[in-house]
């Protein structure tokens, strides 16, 4: 987390037509270092500067800073809007966000609703606009009758604030619940149901049902009664 939070991602669209990702991540560097020594700021920090950058395969550039507080410091708008001028036109520094699972949330709470995350905001002690957005997990039209609570997931977009909630808990609606970190799901292959990579990399021959474990594809299974799990190797449940 600490890496992490020396880090900035940033989405280029490159108005000034300078081909700014095409250049090499040495040249990138060199470049954002030269912005920031132009931004001028009374309380600019002693040493800014980026110490790496990585390409991302949508388009973006993270780059690394020397510090957290640099970081901090870079995404303030003033500073950001000197440092678009100078490294990229038209960039913009993405907020990282971080999720949270939040049980038994009543039903009440609208996480459409704006004005619902601010009152969460302010009934947690949270700066506003710290949570910027939450969806059920379940859709609303699959509860059962008589459904009271339910899970949601909020996108938050401070790590300190992120590791307080859990470490604390959460009030939403009156209720006081105790949220938990979104886990990352396993990648499984939809080839051989094996684990670690997708169906682009797998190197079986043919493939292999997730519902029965024949040599066929799952969406094909004649033999939906029988269940077997490839990881496993029982009978009880399906891949």
């Amino acid at each position: 987390m600490e890496h992490r939070a020396r880090q900035i991602l940033i989405d280029v669209f490159d108005e000034d037509n300078n081909n700014t990702l095409t250049r090499s991540l040495t040249k990138q560097i060199v470049k954002a270092n030269k912005a920031i020594g132009k931004i001028e700021d009374a309380d600019k920090l002693t040493k800014v500067n980026v110490e790496s950058a990585l390409q991302t395969q949508k388009g973006g550039l993270v780059l690394t800073l020397n510090s957290k507080e640099a970081a901090n410091w870079l995404r303030q708008p003033e500073h950001e809007m000197a440092f678009t001028k100078g490294f990229s036109k038209g960039l913009h520094i993405r907020e990282r966000t971080f999720n949270l699972i939040v049980p038994r949330v009543p039903i009440v709470f609208k996480p459409g609703n704006k004005s619902h995350l601010r009152e969460i905001e302010e009934a947690n002690s949270l700066m506003e606009y710290r949570i910027c957005k939450a969806r059920w997990i379940k859709l609303a039209k699959r509860r059962r009758v008589g459904q009271t609570h339910t899970y949601v997931i909020l996108t938050i977009t401070s790590a300190e604030n992120t590791n307080l909630l859990i470490r604390d808990s959460l009030i939403i609606c009156g209720t006081r619940v105790w949220p938990t970190k979104q886990k990352a799901e396993l990648i499984q292959c939809m080839k051989c149901r094996n684990w670690g990579h997708f169906i682009g990399k797998c190197l079986a021959s043919e493939d292999t049902c997730g519902t029965c474990g024949g040599k066929h594809c799952t969406n094909s299974c004649q033999n939906r009664g029988k269940l077997w799990c490839i990881t496993c190797k029982r009978t009880d449940h399906a891949s």
